[in-house]
């Protein structure tokens, strides 16, 4: 499993609640902790570079599970008009998997073969939504994308499966 979480502008406690509550293979945080890239929070953590933030890398990529993926902010991407900016710079790397943050609004997409997750805001919602993270889980060809409130709720009316195949 792996933990996807965006936007903790300056919260401290997500780290040890989340491997208490899924004790993940993997953290990816898609950017905007404002804090530094030298903080102890990020032993085990891969982390990008968000709009509030500075000297982190811009972007992080590599593979799961034969799935090769690519982690960013978004603010460089224009996410909020839409993710061609995006699936341009997936399809250019052979992306399979796109995480991303910006928006503070959770949500996923398959657009062809790439799959796009932003886990929304961990500690600054926008619009109606609620604080969320994501939990991303593979059967098979499927992955699984499960949002979760800070304090372990499950969003249900968001949580959903996704396919790609890798061939």
């Amino acid at each position: 499993m792996i933990v996807v979480i965006s936007d903790t502008h300056g919260d401290r406690t997500w780290k040890e609640t989340i491997v208490r509550r899924h004790a993940p293979e993997h953290i990816w945080h898609c950017g905007d902790s404002e804090l530094s890239p030298n903080d102890p929070i990020w032993d085990g953590v891969t982390v990008v570079c968000g709009n509030n933030d500075r000297r982190y890398e811009r972007s992080e990529e590599g593979e799961w599970e034969t799935i090769p993926w690519w982690i960013v902010h978004g603010h460089e991407h224009d996410v909020y008009t839409s993710l061609l900016r995006l699936s341009y710079g997936a399809e250019e790397r052979g992306s399979r998997l796109v995480c991303f943050g910006h928006t503070h609004m959770r949500g996923a997409e398959r657009i062809e073969r790439t799959l796009f997750v932003n886990p929304g805001s961990y500690t600054r919602p926008r619009g109606s939504n609620e604080p969320t993270y994501a939990t991303l889980e593979r059967n098979g060809s499927s992955i699984h994308v499960t949002w979760y409130t800070p304090d372990g709720q499950r969003v249900t009316s968001v949580s959903f499966e996704k396919m790609i195949d890798n061939e």
